[in-house]
């Protein structure tokens, strides 16, 4: 017991809880309804989905759903411990991932730890309910077998993968360039001014494997949001390396004194201290996510929307907006099918680009509409198709919050398939 309290120890369990307590957050993302849903199908039927259900612009077409297996992960646990078992074991997975960024940093672990917090932060905006989480665990998993088997020319090759569909990159936020004037962005910019700055001052030369992997991870985390955790699980340790080797040849060292029998006391009774209050506020912290979630998803989501049209049953087909139709899939299906989701692949260019024409009313942006006979529209009140519609004596306002607006064809009425 008495080696639990001492600082070193202390450090690392508390470190381990403040990586847990930030990775802990409401459900967010725009695509984690249509995996609940998917997994709940998967799971009650005891078959995989081979084609698109929840669609009516897609419905019946060939789909492959690579993320299978994710998806009834996320359904059992939401349908054994609910929003909160999804809460802390996605916790759980991000601190895992993030721990073994930190056990590959060489040198002091207080360095290590700084530097691993500041890639924490840098890819907050991905840490979520979502089966990329996953994937992240794993990639982290390899790097650190990579980095125990150096002799193995086999092991040298990592994989990345950029999906270079035009329409994502121009249509989907994660699939954005990060803004720089964002603040958001300030701890990615921090990780590569100092890794620029380390080859420059470091004694460390780092390898051409590192090279090899940092290169095309810089890259892509520099094309697209989506893809800044993989940059900073390889990023911060190759960071640590430089500045631990640059602290070394200046001198810096950290002196320690054991001192008297009394002294020591003290000091392993103020690390129990500091671990029983980081461990309450960690409980209390997720406590409060696991609370909040209600709020969250009705931030996050048009729930009032989404109410009106489950007792209101307004006609079909429904335009939804592209981030809903994750959240409709799990809240409507099967009464409703949506006119499109986060299953961007499904889609396809054409189909988002035409989608896109009719939100932002470019070119023939009534296409969409005629094309699928659209009779209600579910989309934000500053959608520029919600603003011109209302102006026409065709469409009809039927429901509006903060969140949403809701508009029918005025001979519009009664649910119709």
């Amino acid at each position: 017991m008495k080696r639990l309290f001492e600082t070193s120890r202390v450090f690392a369990i508390t470190f381990s809880l403040g990586l847990f307590t930030m990775s802990a957050r409401g459900v967010a993302d725009p695509d984690f309804w249509w995996h609940l849903r998917s997994g709940e199908l998967i799971v009650r039927s005891h078959t995989f989905l081979r084609t698109d259900p929840f669609s009516f612009t897609r419905f019946g077409h060939p789909w492959v759903n690579h993320e299978w297996l994710s998806d009834v992960l996320i359904f059992s646990v939401y349908r054994v411990a609910g929003f909160g078992g999804l809460i802390v074991s996605f916790a759980a997975i991000s601190a895992a991932t993030l721990l073994l960024v930190y056990l590959r940093c060489p040198g002091r672990p207080y360095v290590a730890a700084v530097f691993t917090v500041c890639g924490a932060i840098a890819s907050t905006l991905m840490w979520d309910v979502r089966p990329q989480m996953f994937t992240l665990l794993f990639a982290a998993i390899f790097l650190l077998i990579l980095d125990r088997a150096r002799g193995e020319p086999s092991l040298y090759t990592y994989p990345f993968e950029t999906l270079g569909s035009k329409a994502m990159q121009s249509y989907i936020h994660e699939w954005f360039s990060p803004n720089f004037h964002d603040p958001e962005y300030a701890p990615l910019l921090l990780i590569i001014l100092g890794i620029l700055v380390g080859f420059a001052i470091s004694p460390k030369r780092v390898s051409p494997r590192d090279l090899v992997l940092l290169c095309p991870a810089t890259l892509a985390g520099l094309r697209s949001v989506r893809h800044i955790p993989v940059f900073v699980l390889i990023a911060v340790p190759i960071l640590t390396q430089l500045w631990e080797a640059w602290l070394q040849s200046a001198g810096a060292t950290i002196r320690t004194n054991r001192g008297s029998v009394h002294r020591l006391f003290e000091k392993r009774l103020l690390n129990a201290v500091i671990l029983g209050t980081f461990a309450a506020f960690s409980i209390v912290r997720v406590a409060l996510v696991i609370h909040r979630q209600p709020q969250t998803e009705a931030q996050h989501f048009p729930a009032g929307a989404t109410a009106f049209i489950s007792t209101q049953r307004p006609p079909a087909p429904v335009l939804n907006h592209y981030n809903w139709g994750g959240y409709f899939i799990w809240k409507l299906y099967p009464d409703y099918r949506v006119f499109i989701d986060g299953r961007a692949d499904l889609y396809g260019d054409s189909f988002m680009n035409e989608f896109a024409a009719s939100y932002y009313l470019a070119g023939d942006w009534r296409k969409s509409l005629r094309t699928w006979g659209i009779r209600t529209i579910v989309l934000p009140p500053d959608a520029p198709l919600v603003t011109a519609l209302q102006s026409q004596p065709g469409w009809r306002r039927t429901y509006a919050d903060s969140q949403a607006v809701v508009l029918i064809q005025a001979s519009s009425s009664g649910r119709s398939d």
